[in-house]
């Protein structure tokens, strides 16, 4: 806590024409004013530390080491920051241009700590705990397995979420899998869209300002197109049973409808389409996500008490991120891999969904 002198001013937006609404984003973040005071006028006032504000400290602390210590021991930085920010959050040594190439390519999702990551750590917790819960007997006997499994993923679910900054998106994600989990628990997971509603209703409760946030558009616009799309796919009868086709039709389709329900949208804020972002996700998503993402966690839980094993998984995850960094360079290479377009108005966006 600290205690200065100085006059607090509202918060302004410039007067450019479809300028960044500043002021609108403030009030979201209950912030209605600021101010200015110089260093010699700020006085700490010292009070006691509660026990959660000493626990998010030493959490933070955690995050630094792991964070210099992923930096201090990846040769390729720009691999590092990033294999840094899919575990801890920390987003801000990622450079401006590497983020501009991962646009390009459609595949900035991955950057940030989202329902993605979250649910690739929930699957990789929820088979753990489902290999281990099914040698007791009790639990066999009962059909209690699946059940106890998936709420002990929530624990660690959390833990990771609050690890890594538990910025709104994160938590938004937390907030849709636990609707998502307790909706399988309940076996009433045949009903995709009820709980995508239900979720959306659940955060809107917590956090009604959810709704003019882009992560929430994108998450919920990406997840209703990818639903809706596989109704009709299987209505025709035109997904693979099985083998070899399967393993790729499957998430080219996820990502195909992923990036349909997104389009409008990224045209709208970002004014940038990409065309290979089919190609892109389906080699980086499981690269990234089901490889280095596990490898970096395992890394966090070992370099405080085996550093070395922690240097070693890594420098793996450097070898795959520099491949798939060096792989969007060249997809993105070409002059029709993406494009700027001219930005598309609110009206516009829903007559585009509408089509």
């Amino acid at each position: 806590r600290v205690q200065f002198t100085g006059p607090i001013k509202p918060i302004r937006n410039f007067s450019n024409p479809n300028g960044f609404d500043y002021e609108r984003q403030m009030k979201f973040a209950g912030i209605g004013g600021s101010s200015y005071a110089g260093a010699g006028k700020i006085r700490v006032i010292p009070h006691p530390m509660a026990v959660h504000v000493k626990i998010m400290r030493r959490l933070e602390q955690l995050r630094n080491q792991f964070f210099n210590f992923t930096m201090n021991k990846m040769e390729d930085k720009q691999a590092g920051a990033v294999i840094a920010a899919l575990v801890t959050g920390k987003k801000e040594a990622i450079p401006l241009k590497l983020k501009d190439l991962f646009s390009k390519a459609g595949t900035s999702h991955l950057l940030a700590i989202s329902g993605l990551h979250l649910s690739i750590v929930a699957m990789g917790f929820y088979f753990i705990f489902y290999m281990v819960l099914a040698w007791v007997p009790l639990l066999l006997m009962t059909g209690s397995v699946k059940k106890a499994a998936g709420i002990l993923t929530l624990i660690p679910l959390l833990l990771y979420g609050i690890f890594s900054g538990f910025s709104p998106s994160t938590q938004r994600a937390f907030i849709m899998i636990c609707v998502f989990m307790i909706a399988f628990l309940s076996e009433r997971e045949n009903t995709p869209l009820n709980t995508l509603a239900l979720a959306a209703v659940v955060i809107l409760l917590v956090d009604p300002c959810a709704l003019f946030s882009i992560s929430f558009q994108l998450s919920f616009g990406a997840l209703v197109f990818i639903i809706i799309g596989f109704l009709l796919v299987r209505i025709r009868g035109w997904t693979p049973k099985s083998g070899v086709k399967s393993f790729f039709i499957l998430p080219a389709l996820v990502t195909f409808f992923a990036g349909v329900g997104t389009f409008p949208l990224i045209a709208h804020y970002f004014n940038l389409v990409s065309f290979v972002q089919i190609v892109s996700n389906l080699l980086l998503v499981p690269l990234v996500g089901f490889v280095c993402l596990p490898l970096g966690l395992l890394a966090f839980c070992c370099f405080l008490i085996w550093p070395g094993l922690a240097e070693v998984m890594l420098l793996v995850s450097q070898s795959i991120l520099s491949f798939c960094i060096t792989y969007i360079q060249f997809l993105t290479g070409f002059k029709f891999s993406w494009t700027r377009i001219v930005g598309i108005g609110e009206i516009e966006v829903v007559i585009v969904y509408l089509f």
